[in-house]
């Protein structure tokens, strides 16, 4: 007769218990376990409580030994990943950070305001950090402005990796990100050395400075990148959009072209940064929209962003 392991922990093996400690002592404890797992899995074959503890409980052999991993160990893999994720674009962003700073006065000195090879650079950095984590498909690269071309770009926000997939469109444009983003040592270096434009959220002179800055931007043919719900999503769903955006977008007489990122909330969702699951991150680039009235773009936008959300 072979004899088959119950998944409980041995925590739980007490005297009284499942396996009484007095067996222990016994010149013929093999048999009698084997009799008390018998009668164990017979009395409890039926009942869905023993059968979720099969199914989430490790595996103990008749010496201790574990057979099969627990979820416990399962959901060690997304940290895992995370782990080496930030690994990677901290070993990445260093030399090209070090580039950055090299080049720097010359871009100063030949392209002030859209600063095209500091934004070549961040897109080597994202490029290859995501590519050994999960695969960037975009679409629509047809409907994109020139790259000499200003616009007002907006996207839905579902998670922190949204900022590295959207680097890859090939554009050089400036995010409009939290001020808390750019005291990162390195890759809040990074962002200032690209002239991205830092916002305090809840600070009302803040958001006025932060809107003069843009239309002045757009003014001087560079693009700008917003995410409207104002932060990442919590639930998946996409919030209602601030109209901060096409008000810029309106003053600034340019096109606003609408991106809707699908999959990044899956891989890594808002408030898990610690975790990072496998899969595919698709990028669909619509056509550019344009118009004077603020509140009609803001919805125009949302209304085609959200069409191809699943």
């Amino acid at each position: 007769m072979s004899i088959r392991a119950y998944p409980r922990p041995l925590k739980s093996y007490q005297t009284g218990g499942f396996f009484d400690t007095s067996l222990l002592e016994s010149k013929n404890l093999r048999a009698k376990i084997i009799t008390r797992l018998s009668q164990k899995r017979f009395s409890c074959a039926c009942s869905p409580r023993c059968q979720f503890a099969d199914s989430t409980k490790p595996n103990i052999d008749i010496e201790g030994n574990e057979t099969i991993f627990s979820t416990e160990d399962i959901k060690v893999v997304p940290k895992v990943r995370a782990f080496l994720f930030y690994a990677t674009t901290l070993v990445v962003a260093i030399p090209l950070f070090i580039t950055l700073l090299i080049q720097h006065p010359f871009v100063m000195l030949l392209d002030k305001h859209r600063r095209k090879m500091h934004h070549f650079v961040n897109k080597i950095w994202a490029k290859i950090t995501t590519y050994f984590f999960y695969k960037v498909s975009i679409e629509g690269w047809e409907n994109l402005p020139g790259s000499d071309d200003p616009a007002v770009y907006v996207a839905n926000h579902q998670s922190f990796l949204d900022i590295y997939t959207l680097l890859q469109i090939g554009r050089p444009f400036k995010f409009i990100s939290k001020t808390s983003n750019f005291v990162i040592p390195i890759i809040g270096w990074a962002m200032y050395l690209t002239g991205h434009v830092p916002l305090r959220r809840l600070d009302t002179k803040s958001q006025v400075e932060c809107l003069r800055l843009c239309i002045q931007l757009l003014k001087q043919g560079v693009s700008v990148f917003f995410f409207p719900e104002g932060t990442r999503s919590t639930d998946g769903r996409m919030a209602s959009f601030k109209k901060g955006a096409f008000v810029v977008a309106s003053k600034g007489n340019v096109p606003v072209v609408p991106i809707t990122l699908i999959g990044t909330g899956k891989l890594m969702p808002n408030g898990m940064e610690g975790t990072l699951t496998p899969g595919e991150v698709k990028v669909i680039i619509h056509p550019p929209i344009q118009g004077t009235n603020a509140d009609v773009l803001c919805s125009q936008a949302r209304a085609v962003i959200a069409a191809s959300l699943p």
